[in-house]
């Protein structure tokens, strides 16, 4: 029963690793190979044979993801993506500064009014590129992650925490709901 998941589940990174017109005949090989093996060495032997097989495959299969996705565009549309979002949060940060008569800068009401655009630009930048919004997310990530590490004043908990969630998953819901709006064909 166990080793059935955890069969299921490499053959579901498998799937996912792969490119989308390798993904059925990849899997499908590997399930038929598999039921082979089962039959004729047992379910421990199989288990470890399709695990190999999953192992040595991985890095090929994302190498080939990789060159099929074209990053080189993708990351440029990021990366304007990323600029853009700056403009808005700085943007933000001075009118609520202005508004609110607030001169801190780990101001809560910046980033709930900066989080709808973030969604906003991502949306644009996945219609654009279909993953630059993840690569977006990943961006964010690593800024905040050297941010926290390299600064040298004290931030809030709080404002680290959200920084860590917020953009990337501004950035997530833009790449979902540009699915939504826009469907590819």
């Amino acid at each position: 029963m166990m080793r059935d998941r955890l069969v299921r589940g490499l053959l579901l990174l498998c799937s996912q690793l792969a490119v989308r017109g390798d993904r059925e005949p990849l899997v499908g090989d590997l399930l038929e190979e598999h039921a082979v093996r089962m039959r004729k060495v047992g379910t421990a032997q199989a288990f470890i044979w399709i695990l190999r097989q999953v192992c040595m495959s991985a890095p090929a299969l994302v190498r080939a993801r990789l060159a099929s996705v074209a990053w080189p565009s993708t990351l440029g549309v990021a990366l304007l993506a990323w600029l853009a979002i700056a403009v808005v949060e700085t943007l933000v940060n001075r009118a609520t500064s202005a508004w609110l008569l607030v001169d801190d800068a780990y101001n809560p009401a910046a980033m709930f009014l900066t989080m709808p655009l973030v969604v906003a630009i991502a949306g644009i930048a996945s219609r654009v590129r279909r993953h630059a919004a993840f690569a977006l997310a990943l961006l964010m990530l690593l800024a905040v992650a050297s941010m926290t590490v390299s600064a040298h004043e004290v931030m809030p908990m709080w404002f680290r925490i959200a920084y860590f969630v917020v953009g990337p998953a501004a950035s997530w819901m833009g790449a979902q709901l540009q699915a939504r709006l826009w469907p590819r064909s």
